[in-house]
């Protein structure tokens, strides 16, 4: 799964590529591991589109069954980044895929 970043180098950019070199294919699954990264505040938009355009790129590109969003290190996420998953799931479904969300127990 290769998708390049455009733009300077952040912290959230490395975190994300962290998360791409992170994300594997199992047979019937790949997994994306997202990092610890606030995407719920306006200040961290940066982050919420790489997520987006990491996202988006897996949902065109996986050939397992589902795509497993690990969000088990996030903290927080607002409603924009819900809005992410909600697309990435609806992008998924059209190509007879799933999306599976995991969360923490304290979310």
């Amino acid at each position: 799964m290769a998708t390049h970043l455009q733009g300077p180098s952040t912290p959230e950019r490395h975190y994300l590529r962290r998360a791409m070199n992170a994300s594997r294919n199992a047979q019937s699954a790949t997994v994306v591991a997202l990092p610890e990264v606030d995407y719920g505040t306006l200040n961290n938009r940066r982050a919420i589109a790489y997520a987006r355009e990491l996202l988006s790129a897996a949902a065109e590109q996986v050939s397992s069954t589902c795509l497993v969003v690990d969000l088990t290190e996030v903290g927080f996420l607002g409603a924009e980044f819900v809005g992410v998953l909600a697309a990435t799931a609806g992008r998924l479904r059209q190509r007879g895929r799933s999306l599976i969300v995991r969360l923490t127990p304290e979310c």
